[in-house]
């Protein structure tokens, strides 16, 4: 077993695997320098010990960078973790460095064994609403076909689990609990997330009675395949955190379901008609100075509505045809509404009436008096009554917020990737919390090609003081905890200031909670919603 951290540790642990096949490499960042020693570790190394004395063989303790002293000392701790119940410990975990390992010359015996080493298995699977596929039934026991194979009753092997097609973010250390569809006390075996899926241990850890037949020795699971959202819940679970959408993470997602999903939802207030949208928010009470073209109304100082002929103009090189069929999408789903702007006779209110409300005799939503739908309601044009839109109140709440940066960096994310395989998925508005406060919101999460990525949205292109650096911070501790790949700050300013870049860079490299893969890389992006967006 080779404890340690530096290249020729792997080297060493690497040379020895090849040459002998019996390596165990042990770095740090598995917790072996935690104190006390977490005790799953301190049973897996005792037990390889006991499991190796059994067969008169010996377990050695060695390193490429660690003096002897020390490695004796990690020993003690180890078994003081979980004790061997042997008075002859240094006998039955040696200590011997790595430089003076006896590389014996003797012979490698490789051996090629026929079976059925893998297998296309249909089970049955429910959905969660967060995108969680949980299987219902558990696989069938992982029999070896090879009848010399299944008669060693102590042989164990692992199972590769494939998803088809696959979401979930792999490796980076998550529970193995997690990892199934149900959470016994007792888990019949363990799992972890892999590089392609999930990987299981062949045996059963619980009681398997004597004379049992030896496939039912062997472990059935069912296995859950976790969403992105749930896959950050697990994670954050593992540091007594949980993770829960924040308000604006709510708003966005109802509007999401409202479309019929998150990439329609990234289409809409990604896409083109952003602009339209955003200049439903007026920006006065007056309609000429809110709209001098006269292709919208003003309701009140921060609400307004257009025609369709405002919308047009706000959308940039698209045909007419094409922004019909994006507004018609958005009428569908109930985000855009169509209606006509009225004027009550009673209290002279003036007020968007959706379609669905209009009739020749409509209510005044105010004081509830009738009305008719004649030119008195409606004043100009004299002939007939034009027809505006008006976006959903949750959309406009969403864009007073600036929440549509978080959805022009996810439609710029996508962008980047087109044309590649593989799969994309975000999370937008995420709030970490400790019990009940709030530790940290992260503005979007994203995973494609096994790259994690956790970014922090602005409309301005700077992060100046200490409230700026505290908010650094933040996004680097909720990195550390997700164990992120990429730290990206995007903004739809023209540019970050040099003086924010260098902050950021300074915050991430003082930062002292980086794992020992170090930090993430840093990106910055400006002009975000822009056909010359820079990174």
């Amino acid at each position: 077993m080779v404890v340690g951290d530096s290249a020729e540790d792997f080297a060493l642990s690497r040379l020895w695997q090849l040459t002998y096949g019996n390596t165990y490499w042990l770095p740090s960042m598995l917790g072996a320098d935690e104190e006390p020693v977490p005790w799953s570790i301190g049973y897996g190394v005792t037990r390889i010990a006991r499991d190796l004395a059994q067969r008169a063989n010996r377990l050695v303790i060695t390193s490429m960078s660690r003096p002897k002293d020390d490695l004796k000392l990690w020993r003690e701790r180890l078994l003081t973790a979980y004790p061997m119940r042997s008075p002859q410990n240094d006998d039955v975990i040696p200590v011997i460095l790595g430089t003076e390992l006896p590389w014996r010359q003797g012979a490698t015996v490789g051996l090629a064994v026929q079976d059925q080493w893998d297998s296309q298995v249909t089970v049955p699977i429910s959905v969660a609403e967060d995108g969680t596929s949980r299987m219902a039934a558990p696989l069938p026991a992982p029999v070896m076909v090879n009848g010399e194979l299944a008669a060693h009753a102590d042989l164990e092997w692992q199972v590769d689990v494939h998803w088809q097609p696959g979401h979930t973010v792999r490796r980076r250390g998550l529970d193995s609990r997690e990892l199934f569809a149900d959470q016994p006390p007792l888990m019949l075996t363990w799992a972890r997330s892999s590089r392609y899926g999930v990987t299981y241990g062949s045996r059963r850890y619980d009681l398997v009675r004597g004379g049992a037949r030896p496939e039912n020795a062997l472990a059935r699971v069912a296995l859950r395949h976790l969403s992105l959202a749930a896959w950050v819940r697990a994670k954050a679970a593992e540091h007594d955190l949980s993770a829960l959408p924040s308000e604006a993470g709510r708003r966005a997602s109802l509007l999401a379901s409202m479309l019929g999903g998150r990439r329609r939802y990234i289409d809409l207030f990604g896409g083109p008609l952003l602009p339209a949208l955003r200049a439903m928010l007026a920006t006065s009470a007056k309609t000429k100075e809110a709209y001098p073209n006269g292709d919208g109304v003003s309701l009140s100082s921060t609400e307004g509505v257009l025609t369709f002929a405002g919308i047009y103009a706000r959308v940039a090189d698209m045909k007419l045809a094409d922004v019909r069929e994006l507004a018609d999408a958005a009428l569908r789903a109930g985000v855009l509404r169509r209606g006509m702007v009225l004027r009550c006779a009673a209290c002279e209110q003036k007020q968007f009436q959706t379609v669905e409300k209009l009739s020749q005799r409509w209510s005044c939503v105010r004081c509830n008096a009738l009305n008719d739908l004649d030119r008195h309601a409606w004043k100009l044009p004299a002939d007939e009554p034009t027809w505006y839109y008006d976006l959903h109140p949750v959309g406009r709440h969403m864009l007073s917020e600036h929440g549509e940066v978080p959805a022009l960096l996810s439609a710029y994310l996508r962008k980047q990737r087109k044309g590649q395989r593989g799969m994309f998925d975000d999370l937008e508005e995420v709030a970490i919390l400790r019990g009940n406060q709030p530790q940290v919101e992260v503005d979007l999460v994203a995973y494609t090609d096994d790259v994690l990525t956790v970014a922090e949205c602005k409309t301005p292109g700077e992060l100046t003081g200490k409230k700026g650096r505290q908010e650094v911070l933040k996004k680097c501790r909720a990195a550390a905890w997700l164990r992120a790949d990429r730290l990206l700050f995007a903004t739809t300013a023209e540019e970050w200031t040099q003086a924010t870049r260098v902050m950021v860079e300074n915050a991430v490299a003082s930062f002292s909670e980086w794992g020992p893969l170090g930090s993430p890389q840093v990106e910055f992006v400006a002009r975000l919603g822009r056909a010359d967006t820079e990174t």
